[in-house]
């Protein structure tokens, strides 16, 4: 029972690490290709 509690408390802490790496991703991606877009491509936008 114990050896369970521990997997299942691996398990949720390996999800909750994969959720929160993709969380950051889905956030930081978009800003860091606009930024990496207006440094390769730099236009004049008005």
């Amino acid at each position: 029972m114990i050896y369970r509690l521990k997997h299942w408390i691996l398990a949720w802490a390996c999800l909750g690490e994969c959720i929160a790496v993709l969380c950051t991703f889905t956030f930081f991606w978009p800003p860091l290709i606009i930024f990496f877009e207006k440094k390769l491509f730099p236009r004049d936008e008005r």
